[in-house]
């Protein structure tokens, strides 16, 4: 199974699209909220222009959702914009809700050791990049760590 988080109107063949619009394929979705899905059951999620959307308070159970029905060698796949490459944009839309900077990785990692009861489920980093199509974006990959 591959879920695409914030999946937005545009269906993608393959996926299983969540969103909390309802574009008349989708899963109805609200972030923060339990997935409909069983442990372990998923090979792939996708967050593009997703994370930014909602607040940073949800980012813990989101992350940790994700975490819940990847399958152990599976992976999420992210793509969000950096604000420490362009703070002027990053604010500059109304609908970003939170800011992604590099140090956040940390956090998902367990890296930080004074923070890192906050409640994150712990990743490893395959890949944090820039993204080819929108250089102020990062590319992440994760893989749960379970």
């Amino acid at each position: 199974m591959q879920i695409s988080l914030g999946c937005g109107q545009k269906r993608e063949e393959d996926f299983i699209g969540l969103d909390n619009v309802f574009y008349g394929w989708n899963v109805i979705w609200e972030a923060g909220e339990k997935l409909p899905y069983q442990d372990d059951s998923a090979e792939f999620i996708k967050c593009h222009n997703f994370i930014e959307h909602i607040e940073r308070q949800k980012w813990p159970s989101v992350f940790n959702e994700c975490w819940r029905v990847l399958k152990k060698d599976g992976k999420m796949e992210i793509v969000v914009p950096n604000a420490e490459r362009s703070i002027a944009l990053a604010l500059a839309d109304p609908t970003h809700l939170s800011l992604w900077v590099a140090g956040t990785l940390k956090y998902l990692k367990g890296e930080r050791p004074r923070n890192s009861d906050i409640g994150f489920k712990h990743w490893e980093v395959l890949e944090n990049k820039p993204y080819e199509k929108e250089p102020r974006d990062d590319y992440i990959l994760l893989k749960p760590k379970k």
